[in-house]
């Protein structure tokens, strides 16, 4: 008879999977095809799969242009991890559920649409006035796991990660950080709400970067977020 805490990982693990397939159908997937696999997969969690359909992903025709007093994010620089740190850390984080879940599925996510994935402790006090997204693991655009910032070791990296998140995802790989951008309004607008803002850079001509949402462990990885906002800024 499984136990209070055990049910609440099956479940928690069985909705990002869910989330993950939802996500890959907005992606382009076939709906029937990744049905299919979640069937498959049902049983282990002793679960009947829902329907899946292509979700409409609201956009705007003319975003506005990032304000010049909008507040500075800076974005650490960021590193591929070693394999054999990879797998160490891997396998760690299965012992910290539900963080272990969430790093799964971000795995998958970050492989199979090119974004690289930040997950770090929550930005204290929000983004109104700037600041440092801090450090925290990175999942590579390639699934691999990384890091961003500065932090204390293989048990630092878990260590600076809570049940209040900050879930950082850009277009591109490592890369990508390492600098300063813009924090502006997910919607197009000027005004950063709270821990969630998109991330546009400070070149002559604003660049769309990324987003970055602060949330709780089991909510599940913003992608959608991220599409929203992508195509708020480029079209």
């Amino acid at each position: 008879m499984l136990t209070g805490m055990q049910a609440t990982n099956i479940a928690a693990s069985y909705d990002y999977l869910l989330q993950t397939a939802q996500i890959l159908i907005n992606s382009g997937a076939d709906p029937a095809e990744v049905e299919t696999i979640v069937s498959e997969l049902a049983p282990l969690y002793d679960l009947s799969p829902p329907k899946f359909q292509k979700q409409d992903i609201f956009q705007i025709d003319q975003p506005p242009m990032a304000a010049a007093a909008s507040p500075r994010i800076e974005l650490p620089s960021a590193r591929e991890l070693p394999w054999y740190e990879d797998a160490l850390i891997g396998a760690a984080l299965y012992a910290v559920p539900p963080l272990g879940a969430t790093v799964t599925a971000a795995r998958v996510m970050a492989a199979s649409t090119g974004r690289t994935i930040g997950i770090g402790p929550q930005i204290s006090g929000g983004f109104g006035a700037g600041g440092s997204l801090g450090a925290g693991l990175l999942i590579t655009n390639q699934g691999k796991l990384g890091a961003y910032g500065s932090v204390g070791g293989a048990a630092g990296l878990i260590a600076s990660i809570s049940l209040t998140l900050q879930f950082t995802i850009v277009g591109g790989g490592v890369e990508v950080f390492g600098g300063t951008c813009l924090g502006v309004g997910i919607g197009g607008g000027e005004i950063v709400a709270g821990n969630m803002a998109a991330l546009i850079s400070l070149d002559s001509r604003p660049r769309f970067i990324g987003i970055s949402v602060g949330g709780g462990v089991g909510v599940g990885i913003p992608f959608e977020v991220f599409v929203t906002a992508q195509h708020t800024w480029t079209t």
